[in-house]
């Protein structure tokens, strides 16, 4: 990945999740145990029980650092692998539950909608990073808070302010990359739960 994208990162996020989540997935039909949020949640907590404090106890600024080892030393954020250590969180109770909603609608703007269900329920270091500053994470809720508000995507009026935010953002050179990485985590977990038991219930 980063030969290809000369030093760049666009995918670990995606790679450490989907990485985890296969995993786990493996492990319950390796037990012939159904795929449910309680049993992948269960087993991804025993995958990452010394996960944080493995990568972030005895950090100091004086070690090379990624930049969510050097947010967790500035802010305390935990970001990706908090998340993981947590058994995701975001995308049972954002994710997973906004793309069950939306069946209705076309592919594009039920990932987009549950892309920023995610994104607002989840303290986006990638977003912090570009931003330098984690008061940003406000600013955001704020903003996504108004596009729900304005009826999302069902309506013109969310449609054209989420156009306006979305400019806001490439002007500013923001990104919500680590709610992308949820969202592709959301999209697979979907896709396994709903093929395994009934649409995924959460027995």
């Amino acid at each position: 990945m980063f030969k290809a994208t000369a030093g760049v990162n666009t995918h670990k996020g995606t790679i450490f999740s989907l990485g985890i989540l296969t995993g786990a997935v493996a492990t319950l039909k390796g037990r012939q145990l159904p795929v449910t949020q309680l049993n992948v949640q269960r087993v991804v907590k025993e995958m990452l029980a010394d996960l944080l404090a493995t990568d972030l106890d005895g950090l100091n600024q004086e070690q090379t650092l990624t930049a969510g080892e050097r947010q967790y030393l500035a802010y305390g954020q935990t970001g990706i692998r908090g998340e993981a250590a947590s058994g995701f969180p975001t995308v049972f109770k954002a994710g997973l539950p906004t793309w069950r909603a939306n069946w209705g609608m076309n592919q594009n703007d039920r990932q987009l909608t549950a892309f920023l269900a995610i994104a607002r329920h989840t303290d986006d270091t990638t977003l912090v990073k570009r931003a330098g500053d984690p008061a940003i994470l406000a600013w955001k809720d704020q903003q996504l808070d108004h596009f729900f508000n304005l009826g999302g995507l069902t309506t013109k009026q969310g449609r054209q302010f989420l156009i306006d935010l979305e400019k806001d953002f490439s002007d500013r050179h923001l990104s919500l990359g680590g709610a992308a990485d949820l969202l592709i985590a959301t999209i697979f977990l979907a896709s396994v739960m709903e093929g395994d038991n009934d649409h995924g219930t959460n027995n």
